[in-house]
């Protein structure tokens, strides 16, 4: 059974209904398509991932990132949306970008370089932030 290895939770600013997760090394590959431009809320290429909250009143979001050393267990049913994407992560270190904003380096770190799959989940929540829940596991099992 898979276990998280490491977790990182943080609000991040949510600049024309955008954030973005990054790879540090890979910042300079191919940039997704913005996901409204796709139909979807999530977009990813190479070692950027971003995500789109529609509601125009939002200003923040809550993000949380965990690194798994496997396939994660599914979402509860409270995550109302749900994507799989694939990632390259070629230093493993983790940062947000908030657009315009600026953003963190360094918030989490993957155990293994190489690619990764992430798993993308929403939840709204009336009363605060949205929550988005990435969780990032390696692509290949380890030998």
């Amino acid at each position: 059974m898979a276990r998280v290895l490491e977790r990182a939770e943080l609000e991040v600013l949510v600049v024309d209904h955008l954030f973005a997760v990054v790879d540090e090394e890979g910042t300079t590959g191919p940039r997704p398509p913005f996901p409204h431009e796709t139909g979807g809320w999530v977009s990813a290429a190479g070692s950027t991932l971003f995500v789109e909250i529609e509601d125009p009143l939002v200003a923040t979001a809550v993000l949380c990132l965990e690194a798994w050393d496997g396939e994660p267990p599914g979402d509860d049913a409270s995550w109302t949306a749900r994507e799989t994407v694939r990632l390259d992560l070629p230093s493993g270190v983790i940062g947000v970008e908030e657009m315009e904003a600026g953003g963190e380096s360094d918030v989490l770190r993957v155990p293994s370089r190489g690619v990764h799959r992430a798993r993308v989940a929403l939840r709204e929540d009336p009363e605060g932030p949205p929550n988005v829940l990435v969780r990032l596991w390696p692509a290949q099992p380890a030998a």
